[in-house]
């Protein structure tokens, strides 16, 4: 009897011990069961986010995914980074996210129609174990199209195998897809209001440029030894330049004035005078004749000037230039 006893109570024992172990198991597998179906919270959505799909889970749970699509403003330096309309696979392999694959993407959208979308990577394809495009080119644009509103973009993720993300673009869209403003390059004040028509910018002062006077006349010479080019030009406001092409144009001016004071003889020399920038071999002034054609329908002027490059050389000049009476 006692033998029964001890039997009934091994068994009844063992009973206890299947059913803790079976409801033991069974919390097992709905916890499983919950870390395989829960979606993970993604990271708060960043600034230039237009576009993130939903977040796909992968290695039993561990590991989590997403595709973020969205408008980066071009770096200062160039090779820098990715920049424009930018997509990023972020994977959360257990310490937070990171980007494993970066690419390009357009998805144009006319009346609530949208169209194709395009997207473009690069990667290495000699490497193991890389994060890709699944069916798609490194380097080469892989076009998704639109089915039941949604695109399905396949990712080859290591050691996971190819893992489907959709994007809706109605309801995934997280952020504005305005284009930032390029930032206005040309000031425009047409109302001249003091403010640029374009961005409303205080508008740069603009330089004043003094007006070159009207030329009257120019008289060329060339120096025998140095074959040197030069140019007087005399202007209506009774200025002139001295001008050498070697030291890239005026090297002195000055002002000119008719010897006639009475203003009655228009064949009266001319008296060039020297500014003080002007070679000391050239002098104070420069008397300029004037020989008419025997017709008077022109007039020639002529002058000598022998001018010094400090240092260097002295060059003469015989100038002549000619000026047509009007009819």
């Amino acid at each position: 009897m006692e033998e029964n006893m001890m039997t009934k109570g091994k068994k009844k024992a063992l009973i206890i011990s299947l059913s803790i172990a079976g409801v033991l198991a069974i919390a097992v597998a709905i916890t499983l069961g919950v870390l395989l179906t829960r979606k993970p919270a993604a990271p708060q959505v960043k600034e230039g986010e237009i576009y993130r799909t939903e977040t796909e889970t992968f290695w039993v749970g561990v590991g989590s995914a997403y595709i973020s699509f969205s408008y980066r403003d071009a770096p200062d330096e160039k090779d820098a980074a990715v920049y424009g309309y930018v997509f990023e696979v972020q994977v959360n392999s257990g310490g937070g996210y990171s980007s494993w694959l970066t690419g390009t993407w357009s998805l144009e959208e006319e009346n609530g129609t949208y169209k194709d979308l395009i997207l473009t990577a690069t990667w290495d394809d000699t490497a193991e174990n890389q994060t890709t495009l699944a069916d798609a080119e490194s380097g080469v644009a892989k076009t998704y199209g639109l089915k039941d509103g949604k695109y399905t973009i396949g990712v080859n993720l290591p050691s996971a195998g190819t893992i489907d993300f959709t994007l809706d673009p109605v309801e995934d869209k997280v952020g504005g897809d305005e284009k930032p403003e390029e930032p206005c390059t040309e000031h425009v004040d047409e109302n001249s209001d003091g403010k640029c028509d374009n961005c409303g910018a205080d508008m740069p002062e603009t330089p004043v440029i003094p007006e070159e006077p009207e030329l009257l006349l120019t008289m060329t010479a060339t120096d025998e030894t140095t074959a040197m080019a030069a140019e007087i030009k005399m202007y209506v406001d009774k200025t002139f330049d001295f001008c050498l092409e070697m030291m890239g144009g005026k090297v002195f001016g000055g002002t000119w004035s008719s010897s006639d004071a009475t203003g009655q003889n228009p064949l009266a020399p001319i008296t060039l005078t020297v500014d003080d920038t002007g070679s000391p071999v050239v002098g104070n002034t420069i008397t300029v004749t004037i020989t008419p054609a025997q017709d008077f329908s022109s007039m020639t002027y002529a002058c000598h000037v022998d001018y010094v490059v400090p240092g260097t050389i002295t060059m003469a000049f015989d100038f002549t230039g000619n000026f047509i009476i009007s009819a």
